[in-house]
C-alpha cells in the first residue's frame, strides 16, 4: 500500500491488495475510498459480481485487474476519473458488453488492456492480424478517448 502525509494526516492514495473478492476489502481501507486514485487487485479470484464494490473509489484514476475471473463488467460502477484500466487474462468474452459498459461507465478512459481475454483476439488463439485489427477499430469507435 503506497500512502502520503497530507496535513499530519495519513491519506492513503494507492492501494494494493491480495483478497478474494472487493467485498472483502478491509473497513479501514474503505473509509479512505475516496482519496485513493490507484487500485491495483491483480492475481486474485474477483468475479464480476463483487465490481459493484467499487462505488466507494469515485477518484480512481488507474485500476488493474490483471489475472482473475471476471466474466463480466455488468457491475462496474461509474468511474468517472478513471483513465487507465488493465484487465488482461480474464474471462471476458463479449466484446460488445465489455466496451458498452466502459464507454458508459468511464468516460475519461484513455488506456485499455484486454490481453488474454476470449474477447480480444491474438495469435495464441488462432486469430490473424485481421481479427486484432477489426478488434481495435470496433474499440476505438466505441470509446473514442482512448
Amino acid at each position: 500500500m503506497g500512502e502520503i502525509l497530507l496535513e499530519g494526516t495519513k491519506i492513503l492514495k494507492a492501494l494494493a491488495a491480495n483478497i478474494s473478492d472487493l467485498k472483502s476489502l478491509p473497513a479501514n481501507v474503505m473509509s479512505q475510498a475516496g482519496s485513493i486514485v490507484e487500485a491495483n487487485f491483480s492475481f486474485n479470484s474477483i468475479e464480476g459480481d463483487s465490481l459493484d464494490a467499487l462505488q466507494p473509489f469515485r477518484h480512481l484514476q488507474t485500476l488493474v485487474l490483471d489475472n482473475n475471473s471476471l466474466t463480466s463488467l455488468a457491475t462496474l460502477p461509474p468511474l468517472p476519473e478513471l483513465t487507465t484500466l488493465w484487465l488482461n487474462n480474464n474471462n471476458l468474452e463479449q466484446l460488445e458488453d465489455v466496451i458498452g459498459i466502459l464507454s458508459r461507465q468511464c468516460p475519461k478512459l484513455q488506456y485499455l488492456s484486454l490481453l488474454r481475454n476470449p474477447c480480444c483476439p491474438n495469435e495464441l488463439t488462432g486469430k490473424g492480424e485481421n481479427e486484432y485489427r477489426m478488434y481495435r477499430l470496433r474499440v476505438l469507435y466505441r470509446i473514442p478517448t482512448l
